[in-house]
């Protein structure tokens, strides 16, 4: 998994580090035997909507944003 905070959008290293740990929470919470198109779903709609709303709750009007790629892995 790599994120990286955009660039010109104020807390681009939080939203980062959010998407990381919202990623990680989500996939330890789902149902393993989930097929990675619905992880990987799950994964970023998770992360986009808390994202989202962490930046509208900013007094400041903050805007976050950030980039999030995650690959899943299965040995079978």
């Amino acid at each position: 998994m790599v994120a990286d905070g955009v660039g010109g959008h104020e807390n681009g290293e939080v939203a980062s580090k959010m998407a990381v740990e919202i990623a990680i929470a989500t996939f330890q919470r789902i149902n393993p035997v989930n097929a990675p198109k619905q992880i990987l779903k799950q994964i970023f709609d998770s992360a986009n909507l808390e994202i989202y709303e962490a930046g509208m709750a900013d007094p400041r009007g903050g805007r976050m944003a950030t980039t999030l790629s995650v690959c899943i892995y299965r040995d079978k």
